[in-house]
């Protein structure tokens, strides 16, 4: 069908007419708007007699074909194209909104096209055009709508073009070049007064429930405010009155569009718009020197005390009847929406520090007094707890006046709503380096998590709860740790958590028994991961199915997770003398807790690998478990490497997965006696390496010097490596010396130089022969670098053994000589962007 403006009419008609969109019409009006007829039809679809759904697509269509075809125009017609856009724009100036927006958004990719040279300062063209009374069908008010309309969307514009940079840098030169910077405040200082004559509309349409006029508003306020913090600033300390009022009546009026009655976004969708405001005010305040900070810090803080007790109000759960009466998509936003209150508060808690923990305890305590018998306000309680979670991170952690307190509470107070204890759950595991250096609290909260395992429901919030709490504070766990283990073997064995929580909780296992001796951690393992490792052979043994897939991978992850936290030589916090504390490592003489359990678990792991070997999670799952054991048993890996090198062959002779290769490197990089002793050529492998040093591809590049460097540096310590490093580094040297004298790009120089860096450092007597034989060669490795160049850089490269990024600038200096671009002003620039 011919692309015609009756066909493509009857097609965007149907389009729009049908209740579900049809993949053939759109992907065919894709394709009309593409074609050479569009720069036609375009104009016939923006008719005065058609519909807006086909004047938008007409209007959409001339701006896929300006910003995306402009090639396709003459430049005779450039002049004549811009002439009937701006027609047309003054067209639609009184509507529809929709087609006027694209038309400004046409224009402004024109402007990107045109601008210098065929429309030199547009901006000024366009404020000439429109500021004039020659327009007669439109009044004052359409066209500088218009005019703003352009301004607003040609940024826009800008952003989302693909420009090259040099064009992406003319234009930008272009288009500011008019603008008057210095004159910003004075400008806004004079205009400030007009935008709070708003205060008075917004306050009515707030009564009246216009949410439309308050979006409004509140969109020009926060612009305001958020583009001009130093005006705000600057201002809160001037001595002219005038201008003072101002600045803070303007951030009352940002409070006023925060505190916007009603949920969001059920009741209101905007008052998420000011939360930048109030992180870019207080970066500005305090990056300000101390002395200014000094002064600003009283004025500003009462603002924040009422930002604080506004998201206190909006960071609340609606009614349980209410919240469950919303989409997904609602509630998902309300969480989105809590998460940045939760980063508004973190900014607050810079500008109040201590005093807005006395705030929450305050409400907190008048909450709970007012409460009746074993009843609470869930809702403000829960917001509270929300609140400190959200600063726990900028508490200091020797606080002692507010926190303790809260956190003696938490026990005491009645959980009767799922979300509540789950909060209170999560706030508690946020301080969980606070508990550290206030241990005698942990009896008030440990119960509580155990508790809340009991639960499915919060069982999430209490195993991360737990994880946190236990890792931070296993110098001072001892006390609870049949408590914590027991409730953990009953909640795994309750068959009631989610499969992350059973992860997370393996993990907690792992932490908690690292304090113990070997025969204590062993007994407990015993009976906690004894009926999950019978279940993982049970498994192994049954026929693959989805159902015993996702049954093993949960095991797999489970026992990965213990590997990865179980470690008996972790570190501890020892007193030196009074006040003072050094971190130690505990070595532990018995085995590694983790090196019994893989032993044990190896037949089942390598039955699970013959089942399964074709499929990519199982085997994922498996290399995570080696790598997490690997992690953990550092030098005492060494001893079963061997035999998971033999299963990583196995595997990978069946499928190639990226985690296979992951492992692999982890194992050889851990005991490279594997390699040598395998029989492998590792002199084919050292020219292997060499070669790939030519290849164009740059990341292979590094992966080769990378490789070539970790095997120069261990080396000396094995005389297999040595005596391949002796014999054939001469190769690599001309190799490298080749690259630097143009035989490869200038941008892996930095890479092949530290090679010559680490020869230094390992070789150096050898690296200063196959550099003289080699660099006396006349015309090597480039006929633009004389005697005396290369005689200098043999100086430079051998004197250097301490620094590697001089050792770098000594090579990219002798491969510009070699390229014959030393000293110009091409290199200079070149080389800002390697």
């Amino acid at each position: 069908m011919a692309y015609t403006a009756e066909n493509v009419e009857q097609a965007v008609l149907q389009f729009y007419q049908q209740s579900m969109v049809h993949p053939q019409i759109h992907e065919w009006l894709t394709k009309a708007q593409i074609s050479t007829e569009a720069w036609s039809f375009s104009w016939e679809l923006m008719g005065s007699h058609k519909t807006a759904e086909v004047q938008y697509f007409g209007a959409n269509s001339l701006h896929v074909k300006i910003s995306r075809f402009w090639h396709e125009v003459p430049p005779d017609q450039y002049d004549g194209l811009r002439s009937r856009l701006l027609d047309k724009i003054i067209e639609f100036g009184a509507g529809p909104k929709i087609v006027l927006t694209r038309l400004c958004v046409a224009i402004s990719s024109l402007i990107l096209h045109m601008t210098p040279e065929h429309w030199p300062d547009p901006l000024l063209t366009l404020v000439q055009s429109f500021q004039g009374d020659n327009i007669p069908n439109l009044n004052s008010t359409q066209r500088l709508h218009i005019l703003l309309e352009t301004i607003r969307v040609l940024p826009e514009e800008f952003f989302s073009s693909s420009l090259a940079q040099n064009r992406r840098s003319l234009l930008r030169q272009e288009l500011t070049k008019g603008l008057q910077h210095g004159r910003f405040p004075y400008t806004i200082q004079k205009f400030l007064p007009n935008v709070l004559q708003l205060s008075e509309m917004f306050k009515k349409a707030t009564e009246s429930s216009d949410m439309d006029v308050c979006q409004g508003i509140c969109q020009i306020v926060v612009a305001l405010a958020e583009n001009h913090t130093k005006l705000i600033i600057d201002a809160s300390l001037c001595l002219d009155n005038e201008r003072r009022n101002n600045v803070l009546n303007l951030i009352k009026m940002v409070l006023a569009c925060t505190s916007i009655p009603g949920h969001y976004p059920i009741d209101e969708n905007f008052s998420n718009m000011p939360f930048t405001f109030w992180y870019v005010l207080q970066d500005e305040i305090l990056e300000s020197d101390p002395s200014r900070c000094q002064l600003l810090l009283p004025v500003i803080q009462p603002f924040f005390f009422s930002l604080v007790e506004i998201l206190l109000i909006k960071v609340q759960y609606p009614d349980d009847q209410t919240y469950t009466s919303w989409t997904s998509d609602e509630v998902e936003q309300f969480r989105c929406y809590r998460q940045d209150i939760g980063d508004t508060m973190m900014y607050s808690f810079s500008i109040l520090r201590e005093p807005l923990l006395g705030y929450l305890c305050s409400v907190l305590g008048s909450c709970v007094d007012k409460s009746e018998a074993n009843t609470i306000q869930w809702q403000l309680a829960e917001a509270i707890f929300f609140l400190f979670g959200s600063v726990a991170e900028s508490v200091d952690l020797e606080e002692n006046l507010y926190m303790p307190n809260v956190m003696n509470l938490i026990p005491k107070l009645p959980y009767d709503n799922i979300k509540f204890i789950s909060t209170a759950l999560y706030m508690v595991g946020s301080f969980g380096e606070w508990l550290n250096y206030h241990p005698d609290i942990l009896g008030s909260v440990i119960p509580l998590i155990l508790q809340g395992l009991t639960n499915s429901e919060v069982a999430t919030a209490a195993t991360m709860s737990l994880k946190d709490v236990t890792r931070e504070n296993l110098d001072h766990i001892s006390p609870f740790i049949h408590q914590i283990l027991s409730s953990s073997q009953n909640a795994l064995n309750s068959n009631t958590l989610k499969s992350k929580d059973c992860i997370r909780l393996m993990c907690s296992i792992g932490q908690v028994l690292s304090v113990l001796e070997f025969e204590e951690i062993m007994q407990y393992l015993n009976a906690i991961l004894t009926p999950h490792l019978q279940q993982m052979d049970e498994l192994s043994k049954q026929d693959p199915s989805t159902v015993v897939k996702n049954a093993i991978l949960l095991k797999l992850k489970m026992v990965s997770w213990l590997f990865q936290s179980l470690d008996t030589d972790r570190e501890k916090e020892e007193d030196v003398e009074e006040g003072q504390q050094k971190t130690v490592k505990v070595k532990s003489d018995k085995p590694k807790p983790v090196y019994v359990v893989l032993q044990q678990i190896a037949p089942v792991v390598q039955a699970l690998v013959t089942k399964w070997i074709m499929d990519p999670s199982v085997i994922e799952a498996v290399c995570e478990l080696f790598k997490k054991s690997l992690r953990t048993l550092m030098d005492d890996f060494t001893t079963i490497a061997q035999d998971v090198s033999q299963m990583l062959v196995q595997m990978y002779q069946a499928i190639t997965h990226p985690a296979i290769l992951d492992l692999s490197k982890q194992v050889m990089k851990k005991s490279r006696h594997i390699i040598l002793s395998s029989g492998c050529n590792i002199t084919g492998i050292f020219h292997a390496g060499i070669q790939s040093l030519s290849l164009p591809e740059h990341h292979t590049v590094k992966a080769s010097s990378s490789f070539l460097i970790e095997l120069i540096t261990f080396s000396p310590e094995i005389p297999t490596l040595n005596q391949v490093i002796t014999s054939n580094g001469h190769v690599l040297v001309d190799k490298v010396l080749r690259s630097v004298g143009g035989e490869s790009p200038r941008s892996i120089i930095e890479n092949i130089s530290d090679i010559l860096f680490t020869l230094n450092k390992c070789y150096t007597e050898l690296l200063a022969k196959w550099l003289h034989d080699l660099l006396a060669k006349e015309g090597y490795p480039s006929p633009r670098v004389n005697n005396q160049d290369k005689e200098q850089f043999i100086k430079a490269v051998l004197r250097e053994k301490g620094n590697k990024r001089r050792g770098r600038e000594i090579v990219k200096e002798f491969t510009l000589k070699c390229r014959g671009l030393f000293g110009t002003e091409y290199a200079a620039q070149a080389s800002a962007f390697l």
